[in-house]
């Protein structure tokens, strides 16, 4: 019998934790009277976070005249969703952190595509103009967090699943369906429902390969473009062996034209550099 989100989930004796650090954060983030100093000793109390804060904002990305110090100046200089985006990154990081995965899935090369596609995700979402570039990040970052989970908890399954998809060239998800019966969208929903993400953040991992979803939503379409890019790129995940083409009718759900591609390929560049950034300091 093939394996189901229940064989997977139930083998899990305790869910990958996140820190309170994140969910703190998110309520502060939610509260206009919130301040850069409320922020900094949030920040201050998990110095392994404040030195990654501090590393972020003195990298090359940010070509600081001189070197900043001080996290309540990171923090005006980052701006809360940047901070709240480098806690989120870290976090899940940690979360992972030290775990046994798979013998063929990479996690340095799983964090550079999540990474690369939380940024563009942000990107793309920002360019739409539609108000949904809050969540637009954490999404990018943990729309494949299935796979993670799945390496770890279903680890002859995941060396099944790429072994397919390399001999056959198919896509992660297409090999999914062919070995169990469920998907790493349906495992990385179950855990964002766990960490209590937002309920646009945990239908969006859950559809980011359906087509009717992302026809008609922006943080799934924006995503979608983000796996385009890394593509394109050759960051992808392993698994990912097809030729993955653009859904046209991505343009029209994120406002813009489809003339506008090279424009928008040559400014994903930064975001590209931002993901670099932000891999160096996790």
């Amino acid at each position: 019998m093939a394996t189901t989100l229940n064989d997977i989930t139930s083998s899990i004796s305790k869910v990958p934790a996140l820190p309170q650090i994140v969910v703190k954060l998110m309520e502060m983030l939610q509260d206009p009277e919130t301040s850069a100093s409320n922020i900094e000793n949030l920040i201050q109390k998990e110095p392994g976070l404040a030195a990654q804060v501090l590393k972020l904002v003195n990298s090359a990305f940010y070509a600081m005249a001189s070197p900043i110090g001080d996290v309540k100046r990171a923090v005006t200089i980052l701006g809360f969703r940047e901070i709240n985006n480098i806690v989120v990154a870290n976090s899940v990081g940690k979360a992972f952190k030290g775990m046994k995965m798979a013998n063929n899935f990479d996690m340095m090369t799983f964090w550079r595509h999540s990474l690369v596609n939380a940024c563009v995700t942000r990107f793309m979402a920002e360019q739409s103009k539609k108000n949904v570039e809050g969540d637009a990040f954490t999404l990018g970052l943990l729309h494949d967090i299935g796979k993670l989970l799945m390496s770890v908890y279903a680890p002859e399954e995941t060396v099944k699943i790429i072994a397919l998809a390399e001999e056959e060239e198919i896509s992660f998800i297409e090999a999914e369906s062919k070995i169990i019966d469920t998907n790493h969208a349906e495992v990385g929903a179950w855990l964002a429902e766990k960490w209590k993400m937002p309920t646009s953040i945990c239908d969006s991992i859950r559809n980011h390969h359906n087509p009717d979803h992302y026809e008609k939503h922006v943080l799934t379409a924006s995503t979608h473009f983000g796996n385009y890019i890394a593509s394109v790129k050759k960051m992808r995940c392993d698994g990912s062996f097809e030729q993955m083409p653009l859904n046209p009718n991505v343009w029209s759900i994120l406002g813009l034209k489809r003339e506008s591609l090279r424009t928008v390929l040559d400014q994903v560049k930064n975001e590209i550099q931002a993901a670099e950034s932000m891999l160096s300091a996790m």
